[in-house]
């Protein structure tokens, strides 16, 4: 996944999507390839209880393949998002006149939806990881999870970086499970004589907190700790701050 694009927002500054990485092929998929990633989506999606019927919301699909693996095994009410122009193509050729689909070009950094756009399921395929090493993250972030029901499921596979362990916090979420994985070499754009990358790549599924919950206590989700594809999964939280990178050591 790359981003190059440039917009604008409100007060009319500009700023640029990162162009930090690009994959060595054109075939190739950002952090994690779309069929393991799929892999790890549709264990923790049956995980999380999450029926076929779910409304689920993908923001910078890019050239993923994931959008159409979800379909395919019965997650069909997909609403697919991204600002590049050769994404929203790819997507369409990749479902065609599929109706249950919704392709659209939206920039998520210049507020949500139309009032009302909630969704079950939000995954979030390397899409925060054009924002971690920018200003604009927590606005991304803050849009983006705006989105999500309470008691939603909120999935994604990024870049292991430190702002997760702010992002996914214990005040926004009831349960953030963790999970990481080795990634394969990339080669970056904006510093050609870096070819990989020395920490994993993060795997985490969370559970939106329900504000309308009196703060009773929610059932329990996930259990204590799972495996996937060999990878354990545990609480994020009991991964100490310091075994996270800076932004110097990602890139």
């Amino acid at each position: 996944m790359s981003k190059s694009n440039s917009s604008s927002n409100a007060a009319g500054n500009k700023r640029k999507y990162d162009t930090f990485v690009e994959p060595s092929t054109t075939s190739s998929e950002w952090v994690i390839e779309g069929a393991d990633a799929t892999t790890y989506i549709l264990t923790l999606l049956k995980l999380s209880h999450v029926s076929k019927d779910s409304y689920i919301l993908i923001p910078g699909c890019g050239i993923s393949l994931v959008p159409k693996l979800l379909y395919d095994e019965g997650y069909t009410h997909l609403y697919i998002i991204d600002i590049e122009d050769r994404s929203i193509v790819f997507q369409n050729d990749v479902f065609g006149n599929n109706k249950d689909v919704i392709i659209k070009k939206h920039d998520i950094l210049n507020d949500v939806f139309s009032s009302g756009t909630m969704f079950d399921v939000i995954i979030d395929k390397s899409f925060m990881d054009v924002f971690l090493r920018q200003s604009y993250a927590t606005l991304a972030w803050n849009n983006t999870i705006k989105m999500l029901k309470p008691n939603g499921v909120y999935i994604t596979l990024s870049m292991f970086h430190k702002k997760w362990k702010r992002y996914a916090s214990k005040k926004t979420f009831s349960e953030i499970k963790y999970g990481s994985v080795a990634i394969k070499k990339y080669s970056s754009r904006t510093r050609p004589t870096i070819a990989s990358f020395s920490h994993p790549a993060c795997i985490l599924a969370c559970i939106l907190k329900d504000d309308n919950n009196n703060n009773k206590e929610s059932d329990t989700v996930f259990e204590k700790s799972f495996t996937i594809s060999t990878t354990p999964f545990s609480d994020l939280h009991s991964i100490p701050s310091h075994s996270f990178p800076n932004d110097s050591s990602m890139f």
